[in-house]
């Protein structure tokens, strides 16, 4: 991969993982390994998929299904230490290059968010309720 590229995915905010075709990682930049508590040594050339290890979920198919377009993903991504985040992931084909670039972001402070943010709006429709069965009461 030219210097160019490589640059770029150092210097990235995001966690970036390049795979080859057969899924082994042949490039990760310093934000993915301090994510996913690896040293560089510890993770160029294992096959990406062990970063995903949710049964219902192959990594390998959805690079596959990427090669014509870039893809986004979310998946559950797990750590050295076996604890694991929810992640966005982009997959982008770099075909002159056989490569795939694997672009994620934490998304654990989102997912909570969504979780609050459902757990209020049933106590507000909860709370709707009541309140209409109170003026049903006092109307009658």
């Amino acid at each position: 991969m030219d210097v160019y590229v490589s640059a770029l995915i150092d210097a990235a905010q995001d966690m970036m993982i390049v795979c080859d075709e057969t899924g082994a990682i042949s490039m990760v930049n310093a934000v993915a390994l301090e994510a996913l508590g690896y040293k560089k040594e510890e993770i160029i050339n294992e096959n990406v998929s062990f970063l995903f290890l949710d049964k219902n979920f192959s990594i390998m198919d959805i690079l596959e299904g990427c090669r014509e377009e870039t893809c986004e993903i979310t998946a559950t991504v797990y750590r050295q230490n076996k604890t694991c985040f929810p992640a966005k992931v982009k997959v982008v084909y770099l075909r002159e290059y056989s490569k795939y670039v694997l672009s994620g972001s934490d998304i654990t402070e989102l997912v909570q968010a969504q979780k609050e943010i459902s757990y209020v709006r049933e106590k507000a429709e909860e709370a709707l309720k009541v309140r209409d069965e109170i003026v049903a009461n006092v109307t009658h």
